[in-house]
């Protein structure tokens, strides 16, 4: 316990003097590109005064955590060569991966958004974020050579390095990676449509010159990319890691779901000219932009479905459950539109059938309709995963499927029925709420639906009987399917 309090305590000053070095080094570094265009197009260049004062206070700041951090990290060494141990356990790890993914994930946005402001016509000054970006990129440079230096052989240390390992990709992917992608491509799309004069321009020349540039956007699209990349080709243990394994099925399930959005807003924008519906060049850009959503999803799914298939056999699920897990996320996620567009298409259908009905536009029986269309892969995925179960040694991802959508569709029809019985019950006792023939309406159609979702994930429970206790299983008689 004493010895691990005072490797905390080196390693807590250790990185906080190099946090202050790296503080104290972007801010005369933020002062010294002043003198150059990243200023902005109304910043002006700083003053000698301001940067003598910045360039003391760096070096006056070096020398101290310098020699302070010198002397606590030739502590860390002396400790690591009286126990061996120290080097890989997960002390060290916590606190070297945690800088590790800190800086990445300030240095990869800040680079982005320089990235993608170059050759724009800047109003706010680039020098602050690019110093910021570079000294951040500084400490994960040397926080990854002190970690390679000695790698983690504990349990508790390659858990906090596999952590940093995985998340950090995944969290780039979600959001900084997904605004670059949205916003080069609308971009494109924007450009595109100017240059086709399918939209309005503000150029003198009635050209597109004075649109979006889009190299600075793709250019930061393609920054965030290359970050991915080294992070996947970074040397990592070979064991059976499950956060490996959820992380990447994590980042499929976010790009699918990307993706879905943007083939609802593509299914719906087709579904207008056949309901005889106004559909304008900037719905493009607008109302239905798809083409961003759709193309990030593809790309994603795309590479970390080929990236979970080729790893398969060394994830803890093995190669069947790995091509199984991804069958049923699929299968869930595109059955979340499926059943909601479902449910709109009944309300719709209902509320034009009874007298004094709220009667849906046009427009609203669109959405409906590509909800439905977005998730219609939904109930074939299913059967696929069903069918593929059968000769599988295992039926974990057919269990958490159907035990998901079994336990949606039960509670969406008890609300339902809660709902229909409240409205139905007020009104016989002459309580009713002034709306009560719509709750009454919107209970019973969530009954439907949920119990419909319900019923049918509840056959294929019975049908393979996943209500009794997992055990091992092996693969039945039926011959594996034949590919055409």
């Amino acid at each position: 316990m004493a010895r691990g309090l005072y490797r905390v305590y080196l390693y807590l000053v250790c990185i906080s003097l190099l946090i202050f070095a790296s503080v104290t080094g972007e801010r005369w570094l933020a002062v010294a590109l002043g003198e150059t265009p990243l200023r902005g197009q109304f910043g002006e260049p700083p003053s000698a005064r301001a940067l003598v004062q910045a360039a003391v206070f760096a070096v006056v700041s070096w020398i101290i955590a310098g020699g302070l951090g010198g002397l606590h990290y030739w502590l860390i060494r002396r400790d690591q060569r009286t126990d061996p141990g120290a080097a890989g356990g997960g002390i060290r790890a916590f606190f070297l991966n945690a800088v590790i993914a800190n800086a990445v994930l300030i240095a990869a946005p800040t680079a982005a958004y320089v990235i993608a402001n170059l050759g724009q016509r800047q109003f706010f000054p680039l020098s602050g974020v690019l110093a910021v970006a570079i000294t951040a990129a500084a400490v994960a440079v040397v926080a990854e050579a002190e970690r390679r230096r000695a790698p983690a052989t504990t349990r508790a240390g390659l858990a906090f390095q596999r952590l940093q390992l995985y998340s950090v990709p995944f969290l780039l992917l979600a959001t900084v990676g997904l605004i670059t992608w949205l916003n080069a491509a609308q971009d494109t799309v924007t450009w595109l449509l100017l240059a086709a004069h399918r939209l309005p321009t503000f150029c003198g020349d009635g050209s597109s010159t004075c649109g979006p540039h889009v190299i600075g956007p793709w250019g930061a699209a393609l920054w965030i990319a290359l970050v991915l990349a080294l992070y996947g080709f970074l040397p990592r243990d070979t064991g059976r890691s499950v956060l490996r394994q959820i992380f990447h099925l994590a980042a499929f399930g976010y790009g699918l779901i990307v993706g879905i959005v943007g083939l609802e807003r593509a299914t719906e924008l087709l579904l207008y000219p056949a309901l005889r519906l106004p559909v304008a060049a900037d719905d493009l850009v607008f109302r239905f932009a798809f083409v961003p959503p759709l193309s990030f999803g593809l790309v994603v799914v795309i590479a970390y479905v080929v990236g979970l298939i080729r790893e398969a056999p060394s994830l803890p699920a093995g190669k069947d459950g790995t091509r199984l897990t991804l069958l049923a996320l699929a299968a869930g996620l595109f059955g979340v539109p499926f059943w909601i567009g479902c449910g709109f298409i009944l309300h719709h259908a209902v509320e034009s059938a009874v007298p004094l009905g709220d009667r849906p536009a046009a427009g609203e029986w669109a959405t409906a309709l590509a909800l439905v269309l977005a998730g219609a892969l939904a109930l074939p995925l299913a059967v696929v995963l069903a069918a593929r179960t059968r000769w599988s040694a295992t039926a974990s991802p057919l269990r958490g499927y159907v035990f998901a959508w079994l336990a949606a569709g039960t509670l969406t029809a008890a609300i339902g029925a809660a709902l229909a019985l409240y409205a139905g019950g007020t009104a016989a006792l002459g309580a009713a709420p002034d709306n009560w023939q719509y709750v009454a309406r919107y209970g019973a159609e969530a009954l439907a639906v949920g119990g419909v979702a319900a019923a049918l994930h509840g056959w294929l429970a019975l049908r393979y009987h996943l209500f009794g206790p997992a055990s091992a299983r092996t693969p039945t008689d039926l011959p594996a399917p034949q590919p055409a």
